[in-house]
């Protein structure tokens, strides 16, 4: 006891509080040693990754550009859930898909989707200095002559044109 009064007042509530710190790393580095070992986590995981795939397949068969990119991206967040529940090795080795190059074709497809939507219909594309970092950089420009009209889309509450009673 004799320490502890040689101390100043505040040590002990700092030497607590690097215990408490100390405790938290320690714990928090367990639980992350322990991720996706659990056999039902990494069930679920394999099978986002085996859905990712489908996705992926599915989106390289479609004609449809949007359908195509919506594909692509759902096998992307399938993969991005994987990801959080289990580890990298963990799923390749369960499900024999390796994950980088999954990731990397769902993305090039995902980019071939867009480029042919721009393609079809370039006033989709974001002209911003963001727009452009984010893959739009090759936009074609469109001139509006006077000859073309631009027609509001059919969300905007003009629906006369359906009525035929």
């Amino acid at each position: 006891m004799e320490w502890s009064k040689k101390l100043p007042q505040h040590s002990a509530v700092g030497v607590g509080v690097f215990l408490l710190i100390t405790l938290i790393v320690v714990l928090s580095k367990k639980l992350y040693e322990k991720r996706g070992t659990n056999p039902e986590v990494l069930k679920k995981g394999a099978t986002c990754v085996k859905r990712a795939a489908s996705h992926a397949v599915s989106a390289q068969q479609m004609n449809n550009p949007l359908l195509a990119f919506s594909k692509a991206h759902q096998a992307l967040a399938y993969l991005k859930i994987a990801r959080e529940l289990a580890l990298d090795d963990e799923l390749s080795e369960s499900t024999r898909i390796p994950l980088d190059e999954l990731r990397e074709d769902v993305e090039r497809e995902e980019q071939r989707a867009r480029d042919r939507i721009l393609k079809l219909c370039p006033q989709v594309g974001v002209r911003t200095r963001a727009g452009s970092n984010a893959g739009y950089s090759s936009l074609p420009t469109v001139s509006r002559g006077e000859n073309q009209e631009i027609r509001p889309p059919v969300a905007s509450g003009d629906v006369s044109m359906f009525r035929k009673l």
